[in-house]
């Protein structure tokens, strides 16, 4: 009797199997057939769907592979995709060497015993899609291949469940809303972590409909809760969402705000909504089986620039409008005879909201389209963002804008930093505190806390992060009351508050 031969198949490749099957057209046996493998095999692929869909979900390098296998060191796994993802968000380079010698850094701090050898190196690489141009610091930083893998294997399978005009992306950015053209080059390609330039800045949450039919109300996050232009004017009654932190950056109690009342709008109107985001720290992803109408999909770290339709034009058309309204403004007053002062926060929210009301539908779906994402409209006629006529004169008027072109004053803040990112004391501090799973028993080991650790100060960030733990191990608790989640938000809100409004005791909170 002929042995036969096995067959290895590719992550890929059980892809494939699991969109034949769920077509329909075809017998499960003929399927296996085709691809060479016994019917036990195929219904073990199908057994462990769901499993292989997540995974690639997150790791765009995986249908390329043939096996799912975990890191011996999860602890030291987590510290170092989020210092990845941190120096890379930062644009710094990144060698081969420096991977391991960080990874042997975080192992001395966790106490563990560790080998960064170029073995290691090459198979961490492989498990979270560290491709070569990331390494070298190359300004091309993402591999097409995995984008197409991504395009090919994965988005259609997740767009297809859904309505085009019920998938959106939302996306933040940076914005120096007080920059004029002349001082274009004092701000260029700050990050702006601090300082002076950083009470000139906001963050935006931008978000879209597949369809460019629905525009998300924006999300305007500044640094002050009720800023002077404000005056006493209801926050409701403005044209944004307004949020405030110290740092006017993205956290994930905000970001949990806005989602769950996105949520509320989508469920009271009955409709299930699929959702991409990037994979920022301040989109946690412990509140996800929380949400009734929206499924949120995390797209893969260090592609978004080619994966996320508002990274494709749509954030820069709303800069593009709006610098040209702060450039009209400037030349009306001055025509008016009016001495050109700054432009307030107030005035800022209502030019952004006219901005994005100036972006076009074909401008969303033609960005959506670049991004990978199919349309039912076929044919759509390219937008194209000319320098405003106006630009000339204000050279003229402006002699000092003479070496500026109006491109670069639209991304002038395009490097602007608008998420937190946590240190390397806080990611060991966050691994100390977490329940990591136990390798050789499959079971979570408990780390016990006798109370006596003696740790820096505890900054508002960090309260915030460790919160999000907390919340995620009651999770994953049995038959918890609304209570206890109810306490939690009741802990989070006064967290949030706390350096604008200093309380006398966490307990007054607690008290009807």
């Amino acid at each position: 009797m002929e042995k036969r031969s096995l067959k290895s198949l590719t992550v890929g490749d059980k892809i494939k199997i699991i969109e034949e099957v769920k077509k329909g057209v075809k017998r499960k046996k003929d399927i296996a057939s085709e691809f060479g493998i016994p019917a036990s095999t195929l219904s073990t692929i199908l057994k462990d769907k769901d499993k292989i869909l997540k995974a690639v979900e997150e790791a765009p390098c995986l249908p390329r592979r043939k096996r799912f296998k975990a890191s011996s060191f999860p602890e030291i796994e987590h510290a170092m995709t989020e210092w990845i993802k941190r120096v890379r968000d930062y644009n710094l380079p990144i060698s081969g060497p420096l991977i391991q010698e960080k990874a042997a850094e975080f192992a001395k701090n966790l106490g563990l015993t560790f080998q960064a050898s170029s073995g290691w190196l090459e198979k961490f690489k492989l498990r979270n899609g560290i491709v070569e141009k990331i390494i070298s610091g190359e300004s091309a930083a993402v591999s097409e291949v995995d984008c197409e893998h991504y395009r090919t294997n994965i988005l259609p399978s997740l767009l297809k469940e859904y309505d085009s005009k019920d998938i959106f992306n939302a996306d933040e950015f940076g914005l120096f809303f007080k920059c004029t053209p002349d001082r274009t080059l004092t701000f260029k390609g700050d990050t702006c972590h601090g300082g002076k330039k950083s009470k000139e800045r906001v963050t935006v949450m931008v978000g879209a409909n597949m369809t460019g039919t629905e525009k998300l109300k924006l999300l305007v996050i500044g640094k002050s809760k009720q800023p002077r232009c404000f005056k006493k004017k209801n926050v409701q009654s403005l044209p944004v969402t307004y949020a405030y932190n110290k740092k006017a950056w993205m956290l994930s109690t905000i970001y949990e705000s806005w989602i769950f009342d996105l949520d509320k709008r989508f469920f009271n109107d009955k409709r299930k909504v699929l959702l991409f985001v990037d994979n920022c720290p301040a989109h946690p992803k412990t509140l996800l089986h929380e949400l009734k109408a929206i499924r949120v999909v995390f797209l893969p770290p260090n592609m978004t620039s080619k994966l996320q339709p508002m990274d494709q034009g749509i954030i820069k058309n709303i800069k593009h409008h709006y610098r040209k309204s702060i450039m009209q403004r400037n030349l009306r007053k001055m025509d008016s005879g009016i001495e050109i002062d700054d432009i307030n926060l107030l005035e800022s929210i209502e030019l952004l909201h006219k901005s994005w009301g100036a972006v076009t539908q074909s401008t969303i779906v033609n960005c959506f389209h670049k991004a990978g994402f199919k349309n039912e409209i076929e044919e759509v006629e390219p937008v194209e963002e000319e320098t405003p006529i106006e630009w000339d004169r204000y050279q003229q008027l402006f002699p000092e804008t003479n070496t500026v072109e109006f491109q670069h004053f639209v991304e002038v803040d395009s490097s602007v930093i608008t998420t937190y990112y946590p240190t390397d004391n806080e990611i060991l501090n966050d691994l100390k505190f977490q329940e990591m799973p136990n390798e050789s028993s499959g079971e979570e080991s408990v780390i016990e806390d006798d109370g006596e650790l003696a740790l820096p100060k505890t900054t508002l960030a960090q309260a915030l992060d460790s919160l999000q733990v907390v919340r995620k191990y009651i999770q994953e608790q049995q038959e918890i009351g609304d209570e206890i989640f109810s306490a939690l938000n009741v802990i989070e809100n006064f967290t949030d508050r706390s350096n604008i409004k200093k309380q006398s005791k966490i307990s007054d909170f607690f008290k009807k």
